[in-house]
């Protein structure tokens, strides 16, 4: 890429003794090169909110003629500036093989990015960035699972799609009861054969998908055995599905959401209106596995069941507090919602503001423990929306800020959110979840609800 700055001047540095001294013409050009990179960490970000994970603004990353300079004049002074140029320069005039300066300088943005020692922090490249905008569009080809970063970092599998490739595919070898499917908490440790463990999760998703119809092979660790097991999977079309809905007996509905996308408020209404059209007495809310996503899709379901007041606290680096809030119209029925060491983010978000109001209760395990939030930047010039096809350009994702229950409770890496009634997550076959008959989370939960009802009769 060329877009982050001009490149060294031609010629040989002086030098003083053994080490390379850069003139001033090369320390400014230099100066310039980082201008993007560091400003993506440092200025402050438009207005607009767009999503939880992805905090999506209209414009992308511009700096001033007097930002520049303001920039420009904070990396000449670091000694640790000084540093960088000489190993740009090093590496350049020594190493072994010609490289060209654009692809030093996409090592750069990645490095600057990576120095924040953040795991939900990522620079893309275009390819990169193509895929990300394909990850939050709810469409793609693939297998159907989502994967997360793992706190040792590796990458692991957090959820899959009823139905999917991914969830429906037996591992090599199998035998007849042996379970189907990855697993939630399945760590990815090869890709088509190549090894996977130090890579990042974009990369990994990156590597698993690809045209409809064609094989990918997975192998993964999983607890309780001592050597990968490998899935060899047809990718197809995945329609990532937000809203499951049906009615259990004694009039007791069943929401399960699988993420927050932007059409999830909308059909969640419609999922609610549809039970109580069939005379629904109380519901559960299944969160199980529920990675997280869109700020406002999530508040906009937290006011359909929560009283007036806060829904959820953010605070920023350099902008303070935001705080969203719901109106007076609350769900008025016994609310019970099921959580996982899968429900994430914005899943987290509304767990947390639910048990706060004490409007329902909260049964399996705590959740994953992620409260961040992040937002994206495109870098080439252009608005999020307007990114269409497969000219995409660069983009670059941060943490920008923490968030709060109403109750101003942190959640904490790990830790998450724990439930008013634990009932470990034990299912060998997730095609058991859901199903009342099978599914012991459901179970407690169904038994939960039934007697909040007969309290209310």
């Amino acid at each position: 890429m060329t877009t982050f700055g001009p490149s060294f001047p031609s010629g040989p540095a002086g030098r003083e003794g053994d080490r390379p001294v850069l003139t001033l013409r090369q320390a400014v050009a230099g100066a310039l090169v980082l201008i993007l990179l560091t400003a993506v960490a440092t200025l402050a970000v438009a207005d607009r909110v767009e999503g939880l994970w992805l905090r999506l603004f209209p414009r992308s990353v511009a700096l001033s003629d007097a930002e520049k300079q303001q920039l420009l004049d904070e990396l000449v002074r670091s000694p640790e500036f000084d540093r960088f140029l000489r190993v740009i320069q090093l590496v350049r005039t020594q190493y072994v093989d010609p490289l060209p300066l654009d692809q030093l300088l996409e090592g750069a943005a990645r490095g600057v990015v990576a120095a924040t020692g953040d795991p939900f922090s990522a620079y893309f490249d275009p390819e990169e960035f193509r895929e990300f905008r394909m990850d939050v569009s709810g469409h793609y080809t693939g297998i159907g699972v989502t994967v997360s970063q793992a706190e040792d970092g590796g990458v692991v599998v957090q959820s899959l799609f009823e139905g999917s490739p991914g969830a429906t595919t037996p591992f090599e070898g199998a035998k007849p009861g042996d379970p189907v499917g990855l697993r939630p908490g399945d760590v990815i440790v090869a890709v088509d054969g190549k090894d996977v463990t130090g890579e990042s999760v974009e990369a990994v998703a990156r590597m698993i998908r690809g045209p409809e119809g064609t094989q990918v092979t997975v192998e993964v660790m999983r607890r309780g055995h001592d050597r990968p097991l490998r899935f060899v999977l047809t990718r197809r079309q995945i329609d990532v599905p937000s809203v499951q809905a049906h009615m259990l007996e004694g009039g007791i509905g069943y929401i399960h959401l699988t993420q927050f996308l932007p059409d999830t408020p909308r059909d969640f209404e419609a999922a609610l209106e549809e039970l109580r059209s069939q005379g629904m007495r109380g519901l559960i809310l299944d969160l199980r596995n529920n990675p997280g996503g869109e700020l406002q899709a999530v508040v906009q379901v937290a006011d359909r069941l929560l009283p007036r007041g806060p829904i959820v606290h953010i605070e920023y680096r350099n902008r303070g507090r935001e705080t969203h809030s719901s109106d007076a119209q609350a769900l008025g029925l016994p609310l019970v919602v099921l959580i996982n060491q899968g429900s994430a983010s914005a899943s987290e978000i509304l767990a947390g503001a639910i048990q706060d109001y004490g409007v329902g209760v909260l049964v399996g395990e705590h959740t994953f423990g992620k409260g961040t939030v992040q937002t994206v930047w495109p870098l080439e010039g252009r608005s999020w929306r307007s990114l269409g096809g497969e000219a995409a350009g660069a983009g670059v994702k941060l943490t920008v800020a923490r968030y709060l229950t109403p109750k101003e409770r942190p959640i904490v890496m790990g830790k998450g959110i724990e439930p008013d009634v634990k009932v470990p997550f034990e299912l060998e076959d997730l095609s058991a979840m859901g199903d009342l008959g099978r599914d012991p989370q459901l179970q407690a939960g169904y038994e939960r609800v039934r007697q909040m009802v007969a309290g209310r009769t």
